[in-house]
């Protein structure tokens, strides 16, 4: 430890007759007192500085110095190097009487930083002792934090209602009657069948929700309005929901698409959709545990540019796709249940008028909303809260201040991704704006298709040939990459994230091939069932959805060699990979529901992901924030290697689908709850 103590302050006395002349008078003297070890603490501030790029330093450490010696600050600026992109950070202990310009200077000759750095470009962010100890609330944190606190009341209060109460008179009344009322005890002892596709955390796009079932009977005693608003809370009738799962009956042999469950209400075989909708959500999170760690970045950047060239690394990128797949089944399950509910309200082929379509917006802004606001308010105020560490400081810099205080108010309109993304507040949400302005347009499509079938399926070809055009076009026109560029700090694959990554206009695809699979589905089952039950076309079709899968997964890897993709192979990619992809999918998707798959459909329609797809909604919209708390309270700079990735990618994972849960019972379920009771009838 001493020859490390000599060491250092050798190359601190190596470098001290460099010292810049701008640094303040006091500024030099301390610094001039820790080199003589008159300085208090001089050898600890010595210990707890980093000495190069991307050394942190000691943040503990320092702070625990006494508050008039030392303060802790880390410097950040660009790397002067041509075609390497990103920020690097060194970590300082330095006495108190040095300025934020003072420290802007020093570090460059005080530790090991690149040549040809530019001070002037640097910032510098200081921490006392005293940061943690008085943390500042503002306004709309405090708001968060009382409105938390209410909504934990009443999850008490109908929890407790619901356990003293009705579960003991739902136990009194069952031995009593000898289940005379087994139906009415059934919803009370909160047996309710949440798999139906309204109930799924991930079919937000397509509920039925004009003939769920009322899960609120509060027979025999049929309480006040007041009490069954609090039991919508009720954690004992949100967990049971939440853990309850239902066997799913075979496919009949007769027609080879409805269950023959008695007690449901001969739903669709949609089973296979639990497993695409979480492991879908899975390959989210794998790829932005890598993605979201460039917020701060890698001190290894050339070995990711390197793994990125190797074939198998490139069904990490491929997430991108993941979204997709969700954009698809929102369009399916739209198309097909509202196609459902109109046959049923509308027998002449009507279009269900005008109050149809208002419950048709009214219940899906319902269903979106509620966990959608409160994660977004909690992204702006909460996370700060949260976030502890030397690179605290970037939550704020980086992720609210350019951001939030300006366009919070689009998220609220789902309208933030046609805003410049440099504004854009709560990043992920970019695709719920998207699948809100699709959900509102599909109406459009859905009244022309019941006046003039003809006429839908033109609209929809002309739409998705615009798509391919705008993309292909804008891509060529402006020479766009076709992916994130990983040299910028957070990367932002320059205007691609903006002008293509984003934007509705080039989203919409896989979304029209949902809706045009969900018609063909509803309204041509029989054809579909006569294509699939020949073994030579279905496994036809198979092979094309795997190749489609595997091709657009894996032919990135082509352009990560020798001098890459011309603009025109770059425009291809972005015209048609995001629709094609999903193409892919729905081949395998469509056998499913007749029973075909094999050993691939048993494995995605096992119980947990029946369970866990519900949590698929909640674990989109919280990952964001559970990771960015992650990456900025992060005491030493993110290193690449498959182990720690994989580390991250599980950590990440595991705690964003716990958060989930927990929101899943406190806010996601109470709010559909509720508008069950609102809209019972």
């Amino acid at each position: 430890m001493k020859f490390i103590i000599v060491c250092l302050l050798t190359l601190l006395v190596s470098l001290v007759a460099s010292v810049p002349p701008l640094i303040s008078q006091p500024c030099q003297e301390a610094m001039g007192e820790i080199l003589q070890f008159t300085y208090p603490n001089a050898t600890e501030m010595v210990l707890y500085c980093g000495l190069k790029m991307n050394d942190l330093g000691n943040i503990d450490g320092c702070l625990s110095l006494p508050s008039n010696v030392s303060q802790f600050c880390i410097y950040q600026n660009e790397l002067p190097y041509s075609g390497v992109g990103g920020n690097y950070y060194v970590g300082v202990c330095y006495p108190t009487v040095c300025t934020e310009d003072d420290i802007r200077y020093l570090v460059p000759s005080y530790s090991l930083s690149p040549p040809g750095v530019n001070s002037t470009t640097a910032l510098v962010h200081c921490y006392n002792s005293q940061d943690e100890e008085n943390r500042v609330y503002p306004i709309g944190a405090k708001i968060m934090l009382v409105f938390s606190g209410v909504i934990g009341l009443f999850l008490f209060i109908g929890t407790l209602i619901d356990w003293i109460y009705y579960q003991r008179l739902c136990n009194q009344k069952k031995h009593d009657t000898n289940n005379t009322h087994s139906e009415h005890l059934s919803l009370l002892l909160n047996h309710d069948n949440d798999l139906s596709l309204s109930d799924t955390p991930s079919s937000t796009s397509g509920p039925a929700f004009l003939e769920r079932e009322c899960l609120l009977f509060f027979e025999p005693d049929n309480p006040p309005l007041l009490i069954k608003l609090l039991l919508c809370f009720s954690l004992i009738k949100n967990y049971k929901s939440f853990i309850t799962v239902y066997p799913s009956p075979p496919v009949t042999s007769t027609t080879g698409l409805l269950k023959t469950n008695p007690t449901s209400s001969d739903r669709p075989y949609f089973d296979s959709l639990d497993g695409i909708r979480t492991l879908s959500m899975i390959w989210v999170v794998l790829g932005h545990s890598l993605l979201f760690n460039t917020l701060v970045g890698y001190d290894n950047y050339q070995v990711i540019f390197e793994v990125f060239q190797r074939f198998s690394f490139q069904i990490i990128p491929a997430g991108v796709f993941a979204v997709d797949i969700f954009f698809m089944l929102s369009g399916f399950l739209v198309c097909f249940t509202v196609l459902q509910q109109l046959k049923k309200i509308r027998p002449d082929g009507g279009n269900g008028g005008i109050k149809f379509w208002i419950m048709y917006l009214i219940h899906r802004f319902i269903r979106l909303s509620p966990l959608y606001y409160y994660l977004l308010f909690a992204f702006m105020y909460i996370g700060p809260l949260l976030s502890y560490g030397p690179l605290a400081y970037i939550y704020q810099t980086t992720e609210l201040d350019p951001t939030c205080p300006g366009a919070w108010y689009t998220n609220l309109l789902y309208y933030n991704n046609l805003v410049n993304m440099g504004i854009e507040c709560f990043p992920v949400s970019w695709y719920l704006a998207n699948d809100m302005q699709f959900f509102v347009f599909s109406i459009l499509i859905f009244c022309l298709y019941k006046k003039n079938k003809i006429a839908g399926w033109i609209l929809m070809g002309f739409l998705l040939l615009f798509s391919f055009s705008i993309s292909f076009g804008v891509t060529l026109k402006y020479g766009i990459e076709p992916f994130f560029d990983m040299q910028e700090t957070p990367p932002t694959g320059s205007i691609y994230l903006t002008d293509i990554y984003q934007k509705p206009w080039f989203r919409i695809g896989p979304y029209l091939v949902g809706m045009m699979v969900g018609i063909l589905y509803h309204d041509h089952n029989a054809l579909l069932k006569k294509i699939y039950s020949c073994w030579m076309r279905r496994y036809t079709i198979f092979f094309i959805g795997f190749s489609l899968t595997f091709i657009f997964t894996f032919i990135p890897y082509t352009a990560w060699q020798g001098k890459g993709w011309n603009q025109a192979q770059n425009a291809l990619w972005n015209a048609f990979s995001h629709t094609m992809f999903p193409v892919g999918v729905v081949g395998y998707m469509i056998g499913s529901f007749y029973g075909y798959g094999g050993i691939l459909k048993w494995f995605l329609e096992q119980k947990i992901f029946k369970v866990l797809s519900k949590l698929t909604y909640a674990t989109y919209l919280c990952h964001e924030l559970v990771v960015y708390i992650r990456i900025v309270s992060a005491t030493q700079m993110f290193h690449y290697s498959w182990t720690e990735y994989s580390y991250t990618f599980i950590g990440n994972l595991v705690s964003a689908m716990f958060v989930a849960f927990c929101l899943h019972l406190c806010i996601e379920k109470p709010a559909i709850n509720i508008e069950r009771l609102i809209f019972q009838k």
